[in-house]
Formats: structure tokens, sequence, C-alpha cells
């Protein structure tokens, strides 16, 4: 086994990427509720100031945007969530191969020291 510190460092360089899209893409859900909100608000005062004929039409359409961000945003999210648990478990792998082969080389490294020392001892 070779050392893996670099493939952890890469893969937890990954797994931060993930973490600030999920967080992006968690943002999204609430950007859309505000904006869905402000367009509410819009939609009340321009009824109070003028009748606009395509009031309905207006908001036919932000139902359909609507219907099509939330099913999206929710599906890369459960995208993202996906990959990480792939991650943590190959980080987990991984730490686990390099723990084994740093032991081995430390039990490598005191079998050498011991050796020179019996050597030195027979001189």
């Amino acid at each position: 086994m070779a050392c893996r510190c670099s493939d952890i460092n890469l893969c937890n360089i990954d797994m931060q990427t993930l973490n600030n899209a999920q967080t992006k893409a968690s943002n999204l859900f609430a950007d859309v509720n505000a904006i869905q909100n402000q367009i509410n608000i819009l939609i009340s005062y321009s009824e109070d100031a003028y009748t606009a004929d395509n009031n309905e039409e207006i908001c036919a359409a932000m139902d359909k945007l609507n219907d099509e961000i939330g099913p999206a945003l929710s599906q890369t999210l459960a995208a993202i969530n996906q990959k990480k648990n792939e991650l943590a478990i190959m980080i987990a792998c991984l730490s686990n191969e390099d723990r084994i082969h740093h032991v081995h080389e430390e039990l490598q490294r005191l079998a050498k020291l011991r050796s020179s020392a019996q050597e030195e001892r027979m001189k």
C-alpha cells in the first residue's frame, strides 16, 4: 500500500466543494420563495392601481416555473448528498489504507533501528 495523504487531501477539497454547492442550492430555495413573495406583493399592488389583462397568465407562468425549479433543486440536492456520502466512504477507506501504510513504514523503520543496534552490539 502507498501513502494516501495526497488523495485524502484531494477528497477533502472535493467535499468542501460539494458542501459549498449544497449551501448554494439550499439558498436557492429561499431565493425562489423570496422572489415569489415579492411578485405576489407586486401583483397585489398592481391590482390596487389598475387591472392587468394578463395577471392570470403571469401567475400561471410563475406557478409553472416554481413547479420546474422545486423538483430540479431537490434532485440537485439529492445528487450532491449522494456524492458526499460516496466521498465520505472513499475518505474512510483511504484513511484506513493510509494509516496501515504509515504503521508499516514505522515498523520497518523500527526494525532497521533494531537491526542497527544489534550490529553495533556485536562489534
